[in-house]
């Protein structure tokens, strides 16, 4: 396939395709920054015990498939009884940094821990369509009621659309601590920065 340059013969008149990937880029950048600005969320008066609806029974599923939690199956882990799903098996999507995630021996202070199902919980995003943080802790604090963290894990070469998913999820949480809901959240990029969150809250520190 010819390149743009050949094609032209080098008329500068015209933008190479890394350019106008650097300026898409840019601008993407831009209005997701702008418009992050104006949106606001409000809460609802919702219960159920699943946030996942069946539009063919038309209510909400009190079960969900496994595979929802994660394609990857390890039939060694050992059961923890804090966790939110009885295993062996454990499942999980990536290695780095779910699998140490879900199999790391958690200090007594973190009652309840695990991965979140797709879809189990979803922050409204922007442009529509929504997204879910991927693992919960309940962590009993030093001097202090009990705390819900939310983790968000990212790679360290975020997409654009990452922070976009970030930036909502950040703003969504900060509306939970506005009704006085103890609640916390925490993006990573490493398995040992959830844990130094952790043991943060642990000593009575927030975000």
């Amino acid at each position: 396939m010819a390149m743009l340059r050949d094609v032209l013969q080098g008329d500068s008149r015209y933008l190479s395709e890394i350019s106008l990937d650097n300026m898409t880029r840019a601008l993407q950048a831009r209005i997701n920054a702008h418009f992050a600005q104006r949106h606001d969320y409000l809460p609802l008066d919702f219960q159920a015990s699943t946030s996942v609806f069946d539009s063919t029974a038309r209510q909400f599923r009190e079960e969900i498939s496994a595979e929802i939690l994660g394609k990857n199956v390890d039939e060694n882990a050992i059961d923890d009884p804090r966790s939110l799903y009885q295993i062996p098996p454990l499942r999980y999507d990536s290695v780095d940094p779910e699998l140490p995630l879900l199999k790391y021996h958690y200090p007594q202070q973190v009652s309840v821990f695990g991965k979140l199902p797709k879809r189990g919980h979803s922050d409204p995003q922007i442009y529509g369509g929504s997204t879910t943080p991927d693992f919960v802790y309940r962590i009993e604090c030093q001097d202090a009621d009990s705390v819900y963290l939310l983790v968000e894990t990212k790679a360290e070469n975020m997409r654009v659309g990452d922070q976009v998913i970030l930036d909502a999820q950040r703003k969504f949480f900060d509306m939970l601590r506005r009704q006085n809901i103890n609640v916390e959240f925490a993006e990573a990029t490493s398995a040992p920065a959830v844990f130094s969150t952790i043991n943060g809250l642990i000593e009575g520190k927030v975000n």
